[in-house]
Parts: C-alpha cells; structure tokens; sequence
C-alpha cells in the first residue's frame, strides 16, 4: 500500500475473498485531528476599570518632570514610564489563553458574506409565532 501521509494510516490488513480471487486490503486511517496547543497574548483587563478614578490618578501625575530632559527620546521614556505606571494600576496586564487560531483565508468580505448569509438563514428558520418564517425576496418578480 502506498500513501503520501504515512501518519494517517493507523493499521493495515489483508483478509481473503471468498468473492473474488483477490484479497481484501483493508486500511484503517486515522482521522483524528490534532489540536493546535493555545497560545497566550499579553492584554490589559478593563474589568474593574473606573474611568474616572483613572482620569483623576492622571491629574496628580508630576507631567513637569518630562520637560527637564533635554533629549527627546528621554522625554518619551520618562512619559512612558509615568503614564504606564498608572495604566498599570487601573488596567493591569493579564495573560490570555487564546484556543482557537483564526484562518488566514478568510478575508474581511468573505466574513461580510457569512454575516449576510447567516442573517438571510435565521430569516427562513420557522419560529414560534412566526407563518412559515419564508420570505421571499422576489415576491414581486412573476
């Protein structure tokens, strides 16, 4: 027996015919896909994110400090720090499993045309109150 994947191919046999005068190959395959292991992104949670506690820690920052600096760049890193310190308090960065991989063939107009196709068929499923739940889009075509 040739295959292209011999990974699928869990166990082979041969059994006589009492059909024909050829035997039987049988082929069990396995068919079991494997799953890919999650991965993890870094994302901040705004579970118990208060806008206006935020707004306010802000305000008390010392902004005066970023305009001692000379150099530009250790501006930047001095706001940088100063602000994702208090970022840090109101929305902390959290590890997040992330189980499904998302397709790399579906494009934005193909998720488009699932939406609308998935939206014309909740239209045609018959529910409780609802006729027969058919609509005809060209009820007016004869």
């Amino acid at each position: 027996m040739l295959v292209s994947n011999a990974y699928i191919v869990k166990e082979t046999k041969v059994s006589p015919s009492f059909i024909s005068d050829h035997e039987l190959i049988l082929v069990v395959l396995n068919m079991k896909r494997t799953r890919p292991k999650p991965t993890h992104i870094l994302a901040r949670s705004y579970k118990n994110y208060k806008p206006d506690a935020f707004l306010h820690d802000l305000s008390q920052v010392p902004w005066h400090i970023i305009g001692t600096f000379e150099d530009v760049n250790d501006s930047l890193y001095a706001f940088h720090q100063l602000f994702e310190q208090i970022l840090d308090q109101h929305a902390p960065i959290r590890k997040v499993k992330i189980r499904s991989h998302p397709n790399p063939f579906i494009t934005p107009e193909i998720c488009e045309l699932m939406k609308t196709r998935d939206s014309r068929k909740d239209l045609t499923i018959p529910l409780p109150g609802r006729d027969s739940g058919i609509i005809n889009e060209k009820s007016n075509v004869k």
